[in-house]
């Protein structure tokens, strides 16, 4: 049998209503390039028998994890593409986008792909290119990334002791890889719902860990620069943010 050429896995708990969408988007991108793995934490809310009547290209588990990394790791385990994607229940993938990133991706095992989604909470597409830099200061939409599933043997899954960002985490490590090849496409590859973990909390275990997570893997200006900043008074990180968000709004026409 061959293999798929992405693996594309979603975790969900309790989100039938916006699971019915981000299936629809999945399944409507030609066959013969994923496989569809969901990962659902023992929902009670009609999303097993979603998933259950969504037909025999989605593969599916229903049962209790402690997380949406745990669920993501579990997906990993399973998969069998090249590539692998992580979408999360609401988003969804833009119309041909598995075939337009399939003519443009390379296939070498370091391959570190991504593009930009649109993020429906800012209304406007997130966010371009990166640098260490960049990434030191935010992180890069999961929804944006496909990874050679050789990168996730060589770094590792997701670590569960972040609970609400171990993608950063993961994604610093990536950067931090000797060898990783790392691509980027001016192409929007998916929707990304409004919400999430990651909108509405912060991740204690990422604050403390994060000055040597950049120190680490993000090179010694990425390291120097994130300290220098920690290092301000309140009132004038205040500052400094309320002038970027003005200057942000500006260049955006509003």
């Amino acid at each position: 049998m061959t293999r798929p050429l992405f693996t594309i896995i979603t975790p969900v708990l309790n989100r039938a209503a916006e699971m019915e969408k981000t299936l629809a988007s999945v399944l409507s991108q030609p066959s013969d390039l994923y496989e569809y793995l969901v990962i659902d934490g023992g929902s009670t809310d009609g999303t097993a028998e979603l998933l259950r009547a969504s037909g025999e290209k989605t593969r599916w588990v229903s049962e209790p994890d402690s997380g949406v990394y745990d669920a993501m790791n579990k997906g990993l385990k399973a998969a069998s593409g090249d590539f692998i994607y992580f979408l999360g229940a609401g988003d969804t993938l833009r119309e041909g986008v598995l075939e337009k990133v399939a003519q443009v991706i390379p296939r070498g095992p370091m391959t570190y792909f991504y593009g930009n989604v649109f993020s429906e909470a800012h209304h406007r597409v997130y966010n371009g290119r990166y640098s260490n830099w960049k990434l030191s200061r935010i992180n890069i939409c999961h929804q944006a990334v496909f990874c050679h599933r050789h990168l996730f043997e060589i770094i590792g899954p997701f670590d569960t002791q972040y609970k609400i960002m171990a993608d950063h985490v993961w994604n610093m490590k990536a950067f931090g890889t000797p060898g990783l090849h790392k691509v980027y496409t001016d192409l929007v590859i998916a929707d990304f719902a409004a919400g999430g973990l990651s909108h509405y909390q912060t991740d204690p275990q990422l604050i403390a860990d994060r000055l040597e997570l950049i120190r680490q893997n993000l090179g010694p200006w990425a390291y120097a620069l994130n300290k220098s900043a920690a290092l301000l008074p309140a009132g004038l990180k205040e500052a400094r943010y309320q002038a970027y968000q003005r200057l942000r709004a500006r260049l955006r026409g509003k």
